[in-house]
């Protein structure tokens, strides 16, 4: 059995162990594991307003605090703005910089303060006036609405030690599919 295949099994013997399967009916809270392999910056590096982060992303069940069950990877790019707030903004910059310096290490980081009412894939970001679609697009997609960047809940690396083996194994595996 290849790692791929062993990692999708240790996944799904995960899920059942907890009582679950890896598409869940809730509420909750959710954050964002991903394995950042490039970043475009919008309109350019020096001025950016925009971002597109690409790589693999897995949803966390919990969020970040109280990690549950995971979905699949998936592979593509996210798409953000910057908050309306200066100070914000100042700091999402900060942090864009950071995921810039991260990106293409096979370093796992953490981001994402999310809810998701419905399937765990159906995540949205409340906002003043309405929600934003919190999610991975495909790579032939073409940017269109970014969502606002989550400052609140920063930026995480992961630490590679064994309580984020399993992750870390299963992101690799998808990365070499």
């Amino acid at each position: 059995m290849n790692t791929f295949m062993k990692s999708i099994r240790i996944l799904l013997i995960a899920c059942i162990a907890i009582g679950t399967t890896a598409t869940l009916l809730a509420d909750g809270p959710v954050g964002v594991y991903a394995m950042v392999q490039k970043v475009v910056f919008e309109p350019n590096e020096q001025a950016p307003t925009r971002i597109q982060v690409w790589g693999l992303f897995v949803w966390v069940d919990g969020g970040l605090d109280k990690p549950g069950p995971i979905n699949l990877p998936q592979r593509g790019y996210m798409y953000f703005k910057l908050p309306a707030n200066a100070t914000s903004a100042a700091a999402t910059k900060q942090q864009w910089a950071e995921i810039k310096t991260i990106a293409g290490t096979g370093q796992i980081i953490a981001f994402g303060g999310w809810n998701y009412a419905g399937t765990f894939e159906d995540l949205h970001i409340p906002m003043t006036g309405g929600q934003e679609e919190v999610r991975v697009r495909k790579q032939a997609e073409s940017p269109a609405k970014p969502i606002t960047y989550p400052i609140k809940p920063g930026l995480v690396r992961i630490a590679n030690d064994a309580s984020h083996a399993e992750l870390a194994n299963l992101m690799k595996a998808f990365l070499q599919r």
